[in-house]
């Protein structure tokens, strides 16, 4: 089945948010208490924590006891960190940790289905998790609206119905307004807390929201500018605001198909915002660069470079 719409998915890190320089922050305790709806007593529950490379390392690890409880604890030592609660490998859900929480979990410790069914969880003792549950709930609900589009478009498309495949795209254009308008009223809401990046990051793009980007930079620069992710979302955010549509790329040198070294245009490279990379390079109108080589062939190359620019 040809699927018109990307599904939405919530997750951890992201373009804006970068582990870069790792500031000297007091290390704060916190702690989690829960229990296990469909748990044995003796199953395993192990805290992790997400590294800068997109692995995770645990922190602690318990068993579940007669009645399904358990008890974990940690240390956060960047006033912001990604954590995940992995219950017996049958359900895993994230922890967001600024340091000083005491979580209170009830789970349900079965995997959800495709359906939806299974797999909740209920979080206190944290805004950051408060606003997550509303935020997940939001994308719920508009990635099942998501699966009946496809759907309709599949059968819509079989049947060559442009007239239909016209009225899903503008319901679909409709309702992803509606969410990304909510999540932009949520982030003042939320504050210089780690949801407002996590939300920022992965739900609103540079094209559309930088004026929340920005806001969202300036204000973590005033209250809270040492945490590690913060330091990389104001770095990125200040970098996508000093990029303008149609400004020209720098000039350096890559290598073409045939291993030669192929000097860029720089009149010819232009720099746009981009939802993901924040920066992407427009090919030459005919296609080839300075020595000849393909564009297509080098634009991976050229994106690379471009990524690891930006990132500095």
């Amino acid at each position: 089945m040809k699927e018109f719409i990307k599904q939405s998915a919530l997750v951890l890190g992201g373009a804006l948010l970068s582990f870069q320089v790792m500031a000297q922050i007091e290390p704060k305790g916190f702690t989690v208490a829960g229990k296990v709806k469909s748990g044995s007593k003796g199953e395993k529950v192990i805290l992790s924590q997400s590294t800068s490379t997109g692995s995770s390392v645990k922190v602690d690890s318990t068993q579940l006891g007669a009645d399904g409880s358990f008890q974990l604890k940690g240390i956060e030592k960047d006033r912001g960190s990604f954590f995940t609660i992995n219950i017996a490998d049958r359900q895993k859900f994230p922890l967001l940790v600024e340091g000083g929480e005491s979580f209170n979990i009830t789970a349900d410790g079965t995997t959800k289905d495709d359906k939806g069914n299974g797999g909740q969880v209920s979080i206190t003792g944290s805004k950051n998790m408060e606003y997550y549950a509303k935020v997940d709930q939001l994308m719920q609900s508009f990635s099942a609206k998501v699966t009946g589009w496809n759907e309709d478009y599949a059968a819509a498309e079989e049947k060559k119905d442009s007239k239909k495949i016209a009225e899903i795209q503008q319901a679909y254009q409709a309702a992803e307004k509606e969410r990304v308008t909510a999540l932009r009223q949520m982030i003042p809401e939320m504050g210089t807390s780690l949801i407002a990046l996590f939300t920022a990051n992965n739900f609103l793009t540079p094209e559309n929201d930088l004026d929340v980007l920005k806001k969202l930079a300036e204000d973590y620069s005033k209250v809270k500018p040492t945490p590690t992710l913060a330091q990389g979302f104001i770095g990125s955010v200040k970098r996508l605001a000093g990029v303008a549509v149609g400004e020209q790329a720098p000039d350096f040198t890559l290598n073409s198909p045939r291993r030669q070294a192929c000097n860029t245009l720089v009149a010819a490279r232009q720099i746009c915002a981009d939802r993901l990379l924040g920066i992407v390079v427009r090919p030459v109108p005919d296609g080839k660069s300075e020595c000849g080589a393909d564009v297509r062939q080098v634009q991976g190359q050229r994106l690379r470079y471009l990524r690891r620019v930006a990132r500095r």
